[in-house]
């Protein structure tokens, strides 16, 4: 472990080990800021030794640096004053973000507490341990005797631990109080039937799982608010039945837990869906409904607050009988005969029992003695007596009924075997029992979640029954940054505060020779490394903490708030550090205190991986990014970098590397800024914010497996110092520019070369022919996964008007009026068949000969909703718009109704021009328009160039967050029929309203007694005109009378744009090559 001295800022550097088991990670040089002083509702004693906060909370601190008791103050000092932050700003913030359904904004802000409340726990244990000789390493810091300036730092650092003390006790109440899913919107879910969280021994475990809980249900509502959309179009929006059963299903999950399935409740209540919920049926045949009442009656039993997991009351009352007099009259007195329950169905009742959390389990055994059912399951050795120790072992002490539920379980267990209790258990495994009981949380809390295989271990009494496997905890899933912050920073058995402090102060140790321990290498948590004095895990640390925390190996996909929440909650600096560190969360911050690089990313949000990687961007540090060449251009488009950057990158790299940077390849761009990115304030419009200064291709062996988003792999913040010359770099970009021609023309003639060989690799099955015992009904290409996916590369540097579009399953090619679709078979090269190179190639681009034709539905809705920079989820139009916002979309629908109504049309030339089906209503006014087509009228149709109407689509969702980008689907077509096609619809463009014979109408709420889904009728206007009702259609059903199939029968946009949005997100174009297809 080397240490330095950063000479231009003064501040204490420590270079820290890459994760373990990460190869190829780069070493981080990371700053360790001293704290600012303290202010807020609680002041730092120690707010005179520390600097003035000035620099943003990185500069040195004038006294007591390096010093041990001296060092510590300053910390402490930053550590007060981010409690004091948690309540005057990241609580309300956390709690505005859960009232806006930003499940992301509220996992950062969580994350971010957590961490400092857990940082606040390692300051105050290492202060415990200079000033109180209680500590057990009390005598370790002080082997040696004090000098006179120790002392007094020393005694100067006492008054913190007390401030310490106080600020985090408050803290964490106002935590219990505010992270949980008690309270939505102000409104108090359970009404008196819930209270801040019982926490425990783990109060930040078991934080972070409500936490987690409360992001989980924030995500099933978002899910239930885009599966049933708002009613409009003149129809009622309703939830699919399959949609209705999977909401069900998940909400029966969350029923076991009554707060959970009240804030569900609520929320829905209040954006107006769970009228449309209420009656969906889960899989055990309750509806979501009766979910609700049962789950609030079981509040009355266990609390409300506490989780029963699989405990059915129900259930439990169909496998237990009741304690019967002599007579055979059920008896509650426990004066009747018992009678025990068979084995299987006792064991089946514990296992129930012990799904719930501890908690709840002593309400449930004290109601089943009520019912007079708890006799059957504990007497007559029904339930073996060590299960009943164990349940009883598990039994978390101080919660209501829980002297009570033990006194009823003693007798089924005492003075029988002797064998070893779970806890005992638990305490005989050593440190795998440690971490078990940490990670499982058996024997206190409770509330950690997959038991998984364990169930093996049951008669081992090392846990209890297989029914955990139902426990799985999405919540710490969906959210794992949270747990991971918990698991970094609190440790397993206490290793990462031991570790932690060695490295603290391990300078103290070199000075006075004080220590008992020396400085050791930062401890490995989890699997990820903790970095420093910053107490940073990286994402990938964050997964690996998850897997550990949960015990069930899940996937480590959860890097979306971890670098958020360990740069904010790192040790050392104050509230300003904190909220710089901040991602999703920022957006609930106070304006004040936003950085100027938080609030572009809340300007331009589709950037947010990019400004991920830049939080600490200031005047003398820049950052090294890994992105691909075609964000670079979205960036220059959008003003971030000056523009004409991705052109000159992409020349540079191109020269360097020798070889050709596609748009999707992932290159290595230097960047610094001429402001202090990472401290508050705002950019104004005009010059570019941050500039390139180096761009380098990634090498082979770094390049992401294919899949991977390249854009969201953002390396770690470099110091740059003197390692660049920004004027050499702008002679380098000079000279690749003027040598790119040339290299272009030899790299042509490379992969022209290279696309031939390729060619000769793919295989052609005509029509007819079979492939293993499949036939052929196609002229089919075949291409390997490799092949196909260095097809598109090739084809890009031969020819600049070669479109491409990879699928899952296949590639599709176009040139002009030639069309191309190779399928991916990786077992191409051994088909028996014809070789693609004994076709005729086609003209100047070395494929073989075109084999499809293809025409593109193109669809949207009309404005609905918007989202706009900073809105956390979209606003609907007809609630939730600024008067300004409604005012704008009136002039813009205005100007083009077809915004407000949606449109679908019809492309044969890649989107280059769209045609639809729209009404002739020239000179009737838009609101006689739209009653006339609600009541069905039917208007003569104009078939036409519809082009900017899509543009205009495009550019309200772009420019004004809009809900009208058009979404496309492919259709793959017969190459003599869709050439049929396009000249129908060129026919009909060149005709007069409805001369063609359609008419236009909107579709009816259910087809008429014909089979039609529209109406027919005359004319509203124009020459006297009847039109039958197999003429009659909407833009979205006129496709069909081409012969065009369309992804739902009816027209109706509500119904129809979803399953159009199947088919554009399918593994491969849509198949419409079928020889009958529909003529009209």
């Amino acid at each position: 472990m080397r240490e330095h001295r950063d000479h231009r800022s003064g501040g204490e550097r420590i270079d820290v080990a890459a994760p373990l088991g990460k190869p190829g990670a780069r070493t981080r040089t990371q700053d360790l800021p001293p704290s600012s002083s303290a202010s807020g509702v609680l002041a730092s004693p120690a707010s005179h030794a520390v600097d003035d906060g000035s620099d943003g909370g990185t500069g040195a601190a004038k006294t007591g640096a390096g010093k041990g008791p001296g060092r510590l103050a300053a910390v402490a000092g930053g550590s007060v004053e981010k409690l004091n932050a948690i309540m005057a700003t990241l609580l309300p913030g956390y709690r505005d973000a859960v009232d806006a359904l930003d499940s992301k904004g509220a996992a950062n802000l969580a994350a971010n507490m957590l961490a400092v409340y857990q940082e606040a726990d390692l300051v105050r244990d290492e202060l415990r341990a200079f000033l109180e000789p209680s500590h057990p390493r009390y005598w370790q810091n002080y082997l040696l005797p004090l000098t006179p300036e120790q002392t007094a730092e020393r005694e100067a650092a006492r008054p913190m631990l007390g401030a310490l003390d106080v600020a985090a006790t408050i803290v964490v109440h106002q935590l219990a109080g505010g992270l949980g899913v008690q309270r939505f919107r102000g409104r108090e879910v359970m009404r008196d039937m819930t209270g801040p969280i019982p926490l425990g021994r783990r109060a930040a475990e078991r934080l972070a799982y409500e936490a987690a809980q409360t992001c989980e249900m924030i995500d099933l509502v978002n899910e239930v608010r885009e599966l049933v959309p708002p009613v409009d179009d003149g129809g009622a929006a309703r939830l699919d039945p399959d949609a209705g059963r999977a909401i069900a299903a998940k909400v029966a999950l969350h029923a076991r837990r009554p707060v959970s399935i009240a804030f569900l409740r609520t929320a829905l209540e209040t954006e107006g869906r769970w009228s449309f919920v209420e009656h969906a049926i889960a899989p055990d045949g309750r509806t979501v409904a009766q979910l609700d009442k049962a789950a609030t009656d079981q509040a009355e039993v266990s609390g409300a607050m506490a989780n029963v997991g699989d405990f059915r009351e129900d259930v439990a009352l169909s496998l237990l009988p009741r304690t019967l007099n002599p007579a055979g009259y059920d008896v509650g007195d426990g004066s009747g005969v018992p009678i025990g329950a068979t084995s299987a169905n006792a064991r089946k009742v514990w296992a129930m029992i012990m799904s719930a959390d501890p908690e709840a389990r002593p309400g449930i055994i004290v109601r089943l003695e009520r019912l007079s059912v708890l006799s059957a399951l504990l007497n007559n050795d029904a339930l073996p007596f060590a299960l009943a120790e164990q349940l009883n072992d598990s039994l978390p002490t101080g919660t209501p009924h829980g002297k009570e539920a033990r006194r009823l379980l003693r007798p089924a267990f005492e003075n029988k075997g002797g064998g070893r209790s779970l806890a005992r258990r638990l305490r005989d495994m050593g440190p795998a029992g440690e971490a078990l009981a940490f990670s499982q949380n058996v024997a206190t809390l409770g509330f950690a979640g997959s038991y998984g295989d364990a169930y093996d271990a049951r008669e081992a009494g090392q846990i209890s029954g297989s029914e955990f496997e139902t426990r799985q905890l999405s919540a710490m899933v969906k959210t794992g940054a949270i747990a991971g912050v918990t698991v970094a920073t609190a440790g397993a058995a206490g290793a990462y505060a031991e570790g932690f402090i060695a490295e603290l102060l391990a300078q103290r140790a070199a000075t006075a020779g004080a220590l008992g321990f020396a400085a050791r290498a930062v401890p490995q948590v989890a699997g990820g490394a903790v970095e420093g004095a910053a107490g940073a895990v990286t994402a990938r640390a964050a997964g690996d903490a998850v897997d550990l925390y949960a015990t069930g190996g899940t996937s480590s996909s959860f890097g979306d708030y971890v670098d958020d929440a360990m740069l904010g909650g790192g040790l050392g600096g104050g509230a300003a550090v904190l909220f710089s560190g901040l991602g999703a969360g920022a957006r609930y911050l106070p304006a004040a205190a936003r950085t100027r690089l938080q609030n572009l990313a809340l300007r331009f949000p589709r950037h947010e991986d990019f400004f991920a990687g830049l939080r600490r961007l200031g005047e003398d540090h820049g950052a090294t990014v890994r992105i691909s060449a075609r964000k670079l251009y979205e960036l220059g488009r959008d003003g971030i970098v000056p523009p004409g950057t991705a052109q000159r990158a992409i020349a540079e790299v191109t020269t360097s590397a020798g070889r050709r940077v596609g748009l999707d390849d992932p290159i290595v761009v230097t960047v610094e800024s001429p402001l202090a990115l990472n401290k508050p304030g705002d950019v104004v419009e005009g010059a570019a914010p941050i500039r390139v200064v180096r761009a380098e291709r990634v090498a082979e062996d770094a390049v992401s497996e294919a899949g991977d988003d390249v854009s969201r792999a953002v390396d770690d913040v470099a110091d740059l110092g003197d390692e660049f010359d920004a004027g050499a770099a702008s002679r380098a970009e000079g000279s690749a520019v003027d040598d790119l021609a040339a290299f272009q023309a030899a790299a042509r003639a490379r992969a022209v070369e290279e696309l031939e060989q390729l060619v000769e690799r793919v295989m052609f099955a005509p029509k007819g022919s079979t492939l293993g015992d499949a036939a052929i009904q196609f002229d089919t290409y075949f291409v390997s996964h490799a092949d196909g996916a260095r097809m598109p590369e090739l084809l890009r540097s031969i020819r600049s008007d070669v479109a491409t579009r990879t699928y899952k399953k296949g590639l599709l090619v176009r040139k002009g009026a030639e069309e191309w679709y190779f399928e991916f078979n990786d077992q191409a090269a051994h088909l028996s068949g014809q070789r693609a190179n004994a076709m005729t190639a086609a003209d100047g681009i070395g494929l073989p000969a075109p084999n499809v034709a293809t025409l593109e539905l193109w669809g949207y809705r009309g404005a609905r909703t918007i989202q706009r920079p900073g809105d956390p989820m979209p606003r609907e139009r007809k609630t939730q718009w600024t008067p300004e916002e409604e005012a704008a979309a009136r002039k813009a629908i205005e100007d083009e109704p077809l915004l407000e109504a949606g449109h679908v049309g019809v492309s044969f030339d890649g989107g280059e021009t769209i045609y639809g089906l729209t009404p002739d209503y020239r000179g009737m006014p838009l609101e006689e328009v739209k009653r006339r087509l609600k009541n069905h009228d039917v208007f003569p149709g104009i078939v036409g160039n519809d082009t900017e109407v899509f543009r205009k689509a495009s550019r309200m969702a772009r420019e004004q967050g809009w809900n009208t980008e058009p979404i496309q689907a492919t259709l793959l077509l017969d190459r003599l029929e869709q050439p049929r096609m396009f000249e129908e619809v060129q026919r009909m463009a060149n005709m007069k309203p409805g001369e063609h014979g359609m008419g236009y109408s909107w579709s009816l709420p259910k087809p008429g007694p014909d089979g039609q889904h529209f109406q027919g009728g005359t004319a509203v206007k124009g020459p006297p005109r009847e039109f039958c009702s197999a003429m009659v259609r909407n833009c979205a059903a006129y496709p069909e009378k081409l012969g065009v199939p369309i992804p739902e029968p009816s027209g109706k946009m509500i119904e129809y744009m979803p399953e159009l949005k199947k088919w554009a997100d399918a593994d491969a174009p849509i198949e419409a090559r079928d020889a009958k297809a529909r003529r009209p």
